[in-house]
């Protein structure tokens, strides 16, 4: 029998914060709406977590990311709490608010919960991103438009886009006359679409010799009232081509002719300066219909899987019984607890893990738990545990529904106890035979949690946080 240690240090040393999950696992997103004050307003808040992949690239020499157009291992993110207090029913101003242009930080917010930021980039006072460069930062970018901040002379680990969201966009969908789906708000309101007009026609600016009935200005947004899209006077344009959903850096991407890429300036007036009376603001006129009601926005954290990046066999990869919740489960169809974890398999190849793999995987994990049932006090069996992705590495994530928190709590603390032994662990699986025969060892990825299962989406994925595994981990081999 041999000793394998792995050393797992922090591979960012300059990133302070939990790490997201590099599959998309960890987003959060909410939104609430308050009409009772003198402005009503709109309270976005997420944890900058993307719901897709995020693994680094274009970052030679730094651990867990890859170079330029190469995949890395992990990611740079990091959970970031964000709280944005926007117009909920916005405001039109005299004039124009110039300030998002050189802004480097957010402009706006997605509706997975990751912030917009302008064209700016690097550590000057106003460095637009040149995309005609080779060495620029977009060579970072990954395939869904985004990357996380961690440059030489700054290392925040705030997960962003400066080019348009494809992998949120191409989750969302686009409206029945091919316009593009709204992907967020900005600070002043006013709702962000993705690059498509009314029809499906390509959005462009009238500076770009643009003629047409549907032209953006100068700010990149369309003031017109659309009412087969919504009931503003106003919305902005994300500009430039949504991605192939597998190149690194992002490609197809923007053009230098489609600058500014998101907002370049705000048409409306922030709640700042609504509240505060801003003569600009007080004197401008609404931004919505007399159709309008002001509503939360659900968002979108229901995990991504992009199918060109899976065929390629890139990182994340979604596991078929994710397209099944826990509520799929006989015994605990009204559970709305789980316990979840994390766990990785050395030595079985990904191409091994077919159903009857995941079917006796399943069995000893349920064969730990006695939490099932109506009454969460009877054993588990693998109709129980539910498989919700598997990596390129089979990094396997799963959750095991019960009916309370109390119960969920101490079904982790049990699974714990079982997976911590690594060499027990690794034992009751090759014991299962067949293709578990070959694992060699096993690493808890992420330690056994109790969770409530309301943020489990449409596709089945679990909304989880995920921490950065430090220390030693000792597997028995």
């Amino acid at each position: 029998m041999t000793l394998v240690i792995l050393l797992l240090l922090s591979l960012f040393p300059a990133v302070q914060g939990t790490s997201c999950d590099a599959c998309g696992a960890s987003a959060s997103y909410t939104e609430t709406v308050d009409t009772s004050g003198t402005y009503a307003k709109r309270t976005i808040a997420s944890n900058g977590c993307p719901n897709h992949y995020n693994v680094c690239t274009g970052k030679d020499n730094t651990d867990g990311c890859g170079s330029t157009g190469v995949e890395g291992s992990s990611t740079q993110a990091v959970e970031i709490s964000y709280s944005w207090e926007i117009p909920a029913q916005p405001v039109l101003a005299t004039e124009n608010n110039a300030w998002p242009e050189c802004e480097k930080e957010t402009i706006g917010m997605a509706l997975n919960g990751v912030p917009i930021y302008s064209g700016a980039v690097g550590n000057g006072d106003c460095d637009i991103l040149d995309v005609a460069d080779s060495t620029a930062e977009w060579t970072s970018f990954d395939f869904c438009g985004g990357h996380a901040r961690c440059l030489a002379f700054e290392c925040k680990g705030d997960y962003h886009y400066h080019f348009p969201p494809s992998c949120l966009e191409t989750q969302i969908g686009n409206l029945a006359d091919g316009h593009s789906p709204q992907i967020g708000w900005s600070l002043d309101g006013f709702p962000i679409y993705g690059g498509k007009g009314p029809a499906g026609v390509t959005m462009t600016h009238t500076a770009q010799g643009c003629t047409g009935t549907y032209c953006l200005d100068t700010c990149s947004g369309l003031e017109m009232e659309l009412p087969d899209v919504d009931n503003f006077k106003y919305r902005y344009y994300f500009n430039g081509p949504l991605s192939d959903l597998k190149t690194l850096p992002a490609d197809p991407k923007p053009a230098a002719t489609d600058y500014p890429f998101a907002m370049k300036c705000y048409r409306g007036c922030t709640y700042a300066e609504l509240s505060a009376g801003t003569a600009k603001c007080t004197g401008g006129t609404t931004g919505y219909t007399g159709s309008y009601t002001a509503a939360a926005n659900a968002g979108m954290t229901t995990q991504y899987y992009s199918a060109p990046s899976m065929a390629a066999g890139m990182f994340c990869q979604s596991d078929s019984s994710s397209s099944s919740s826990t509520s799929s489960s006989s015994s605990t169809s009204t559970s709305s607890y789980a316990v979840q974890s994390t766990v990785s398999l050395e030595g079985i190849a990904a191409s091994k893990w077919d159903d009857t793999t995941k079917t006796k995987f399943k069995e000893v994990i349920a064969a730990y738990l006695s939490i099932c049932g109506t009454a969460g006090s009877t054993l588990c069996t693998s109709s129980d545990v539910t498989i919700v992705t598997r990596r390129r590495d089979v990094s396997v994530q799963f959750q095991v529904a019960t009916v309370s928190q109390t119960i969920a709590a101490t079904g982790a603390n049990t699974l714990s106890s079982k997976l911590s032994s690594s060499a027990a662990f690794k034992a009751d699986l090759v014991a299962k035979g067949g293709n578990l025969a070959d694992v060699t060892g096993t690493t808890v990825s992420v330690d056994p949690a109790a969770t409530s299962t309301s943020s489990v989406g449409r596709n089945g994925a679990v909304s989880m946080a995920f921490g950065l595994l430090m220390g030693l981990a000792v597997l028995l081999v």
